[in-house]
């Protein structure tokens, strides 16, 4: 661990950078005096590495035994989120006040659009919503919502990001810093599209033996819904989600 500290008197400003020896992540604690406030940033290149729980342990432990500023900086855990909900292929030509119509038919309020994505056809796409917690329980009851007339399936959305470059978890392709793609089939180092193995191989399931060094067999894609992988990932959003 590396904590360098540089204060520039003249134009009262100053900044810790507290590291380790690998540039695993970067954390700049910036001294503004004329409020006698800290403020902590994390370099966006290096977003995705700060969800390392080993890490964020280790800097807890380092902030606390800084004499300086220990009595300032508050550690807390976040909240937990809203479950989301997802509504299938909805054509392009619906409005969002149909589609809030139709979940008025569910859910006691209109509920707060989160993104919209592509569905199965060119001509359709995805909705996802944010639901109040203690709305929850009408979801689970609903597995069909009509809009215009016309049924569409709905249930939870789980979010979690996945490069299509790499294959692992925690990033998307367009902040992947591997340079060379692996195959989502058997792993190759190429496109996914243009793989012709006769059998399956898991990429992340790889990348954890090497990570962790555990032996977990790889016989299958790194795309297989039941992949251990992916459920470790679907479970650790579960738990952050508010069902009360």
């Amino acid at each position: 661990m590396i904590i360098r500290t540089a204060i520039d008197e003249e134009k009262e400003f100053g900044a810790t950078v507290i590291g380790d020896d690998t540039d695993l992540l970067v954390l700049w604690i910036v001294h503004a005096p004329t409020n006698n406030q800290l403020k902590m940033v994390i370099p966006k290149k290096d977003r995705y590495k700060a969800v390392q729980s080993s890490v964020q342990s280790l800097f807890r432990e380092e902030i606390r035994e800084l004499h300086q500023i220990k009595e300032k900086i508050v550690l807390t855990k976040p909240s937990k989120r809203n479950p989301s909900a997802i509504i299938f292929n909805i054509p392009k030509s619906f409005t969002e006040t149909s589609i809030q119509q139709g979940l008025r038919q569910i859910f006691p309020q209109d509920l707060k659009v989160k993104f919209i994505f592509k569905g199965r056809d060119t001509d359709v796409q995805n909705w996802v919503f944010e639901v109040p917690a203690q709305h929850f329980h009408l979801l689970k009851d609903s597995q069909r919502v009509p809009i215009n007339w016309t049924p569409f399936k709905i249930s939870q959305f789980i979010h979690y990001k996945r490069s299509n470059n790499c294959q692992s978890f925690g990033h998307l392709s367009r902040d992947c810093f591997f340079s060379a793609p692996n195959c989502a089939y058997c792993g190759g180092h190429h496109e996914t599209s243009l793989c012709n193995a006769e059998r399956p191989s898991c990429i992340t399931r790889y990348h954890h033996n090497i990570r962790f060094g555990t032996i977990m067999q790889l016989n299958h894609s790194s795309r297989d819904r039941s992949c251990p992988c992916l459920q470790t990932v679907k479970q650790n959003y579960l738990k952050s989600i508010d069902y009360t």
